[in-house]
């Protein structure tokens, strides 16, 4: 059994490459951890931390100039304090107190509109193509429904800032980066990369503790990874200079992404010939799953999100009034989370989704046709 954990770090939105600005590996050694805890309430100066560590005043030093580089300390008058939300033992509990019930009752919304969900699923062409509730279940009750359905496009309808409106960090990238004291309170945390293009959508879901993201995925590749992808998506094999051909993309940058696909199983290929092997939906098909999932995310967002932002925000004033660069935005994020991994949780436990057992594992998905994912 592995030693505990001082910190559980997540990201909303992406990072540069470049390991400088990269905030996981800015973070990644006990020292670091250890400044981000003690300064994400309140200013420590470089003596302070150092005391409190027991840490050499060289090596502090030398750690606030790395998380000052990424952006995660800031340098105020008092000292240095952490500039993103980070949730130590006091407020952890409170905060699962608060979202553990809201989380089931998400459960029961979904539970409830299950028929309707399998309903508008057997609908469409999948089906036929051998990507059968049971295979699809995931898709669209996380992807498209508490994915895309609440955080990007419910969250949006009511005015619930996400990711979405993260700021630009150094070195690059759009994010809110989150911290939890030890490890979360929940079994499971799931994510979603997606990639748009006017020809239509390319995404994968996962678990982000058992999946490496750092081996390259198709969607890392950008938008023309949805050309490519759709290209290679049909009853026929095509060779890489085919699909080249007919997506309009180089065959060099062709054979990388069939290449990742091949090693993420998306991808299926017999000598030099490639097809795709994913379920992908019709222009059709994810307008009529998207309309019946924003009605029920409207639900979601009414009866479990709303509630939850006055207590949150006292609990953000109760801990970290004196955190004068912590945004609230950002803190709102982190709970937002939770509160869905608890759900998630519940509808595993109680069968409404299979376990998830695959690790190593990312599912891929995709639509053809305009579909504004937020």
């Amino acid at each position: 059994m592995g030693a505990r954990r001082l910190m559980t770090l997540s990201m909303w939105g992406s990072c540069s490459p470049n390991p400088e600005y990269d905030p996981y590996a800015v973070t990644k050694g006990d020292t670091a951890q250890q400044v981000l805890l003690l300064t994400a309430q309140r200013p420590l100066s470089m003596g302070e931390i150092a005391s409190l560590t027991g840490t050499e005043p060289t090596t502090v030093e030398s750690e606030l100039q790395k998380l000052s580089r990424a952006g995660l300390v800031a340098k105020v008058e008092e000292g240095f304090v952490a500039s993103f939300a980070i949730l130590t033992a006091e407020p952890k509990a409170q905060v699962e107190r608060l979202t553990r019930p809201k989380g089931e009752t998400i459960a029961k919304i979904i539970q409830k509109h299950q028929d309707e969900l399998k309903a508008v699923v057997r609908a469409t062409s999948q089906p036929s193509k051998g990507w059968g509730w049971e295979r699809l279940c995931w898709v669209v009750i996380f992807a498209i429904l508490m994915d895309t359905g609440v955080v990007d496009r419910g969250f949006k309808r009511h005015g619930v800032t996400t990711a979405l409106g993260a700021p630009d960090r150094p070195g690059g990238g759009r994010y809110w980066f989150m911290g939890t004291e030890g490890e979360p309170p929940y079994r499971w945390s799931f994510g979603q990369g997606t990639e748009t293009h006017e020809k239509g959508g390319f995404s994968y879901w996962y678990e982000w503790r058992q999946t490496p993201l750092l081996f390259a995925h198709p969607t890392a590749f950008g938008e023309q990874v949805v050309s490519v992808m759709h290209t290679v998506h049909g009853l026929d094999c095509l060779t890489a200079e085919e699909v080249a051909s007919t997506a309009g993309v180089k065959t060099a940058l062709v054979r990388k992404i069939l290449e990742s696909g091949i090693a993420w199983g998306c991808v299926l290929a017999d000598g030099n010939l490639f097809r795709a092997h994913y379920p992908l939906f019709e222009s059709r098909e994810i307008l009529d799953i998207a309309c019946l999932c924003d009605g029920i995310s409207s639900l979601i967002v009414e009866n479990a999100y709303l509630p939850l932002l006055p207590e949150i925000e006292q609990i953000r004033l109760n801990y970290y009034a004196n955190n004068p660069v912590l945004d609230a935005t950002n803190f709102i994020t982190d709970w937002n989370v939770w509160v869905r991994e608890f759900a998630l949780e519940q509808l595993i436990g109680e069968g409404t989704l299979p376990p998830f057992d695959e690790p190593q594992i990312a599912h891929f998905w995709g639509w053809k046709g305009p579909w504004a994912i937020c």
